[in-house]
């Protein structure tokens, strides 16, 4: 389960302590994510999200979503470069970058960010339709749970429960 923690660099999720801890407490799998903005430097989206986020042993990766349109794509890849840098050096493991399959063939399949799990947005289809390098696909956005009023994104892992354990921080 992922949580919304952040974004930009001034916006912190007001509910995400309480869901973060929550989640803990019910026994789910949980992550945390930042919604990345083409407004302010990767650097400071970066503090933000550190300054909120404590990451423990069996936590996932923390998620960096990335779906605004950037008026300079390569300003764009240097800022969210910096962002990815410095959760990485911060937490130890790689953060995964969530997009959907437009923006992904746009900004993200390229040399600056191969080596980056990748969770792909693309509802409708029978596959994210981006060969195998994908490790989560949002394949819906539409899904129904028990307890829970509003639709939730439904999510499908690239692999088994030995793809997750591997995914979540030692």
């Amino acid at each position: 389960m992922y949580i919304k923690a952040t974004e930009g660099s001034n916006h912190s999720d007001k509910r995400f302590e309480t869901n973060w801890r929550e989640a803990k407490r019910h026994g789910f799998i949980r992550g945390a994510y930042h919604y990345f903005s083409t407004e302010s430097p990767g650097d400071k989206q970066a503090n933000l999200f550190i300054s909120r986020v404590k990451l423990e042993p069996g936590d996932l990766p923390p998620v960096v979503d990335v779906e605004d349109e950037p008026k300079n794509a390569a300003a764009y890849r240097e800022e969210l470069k910096k962002f990815i840098n410095a959760l990485e050096k911060h937490y130890g493991v790689k953060p995964v970058i969530y997009t959907y399959k437009k923006f992904h063939e746009r900004h993200i399949n390229n040399a600056h960010f191969k080596d980056y799990p990748l969770w792909i947005a693309r509802y409708n289809v029978n596959d994210p339709g981006i060969g195998s390098e994908w490790v989560m696909w949002q394949c819906s956005e539409k899904g129904k749970l028990p307890g829970i009023r509003e639709m939730v994104d439904i999510n499908v892992l690239n692999g088994s429960m030995e793809a997750l354990e591997k995914l979540r921080i030692k």
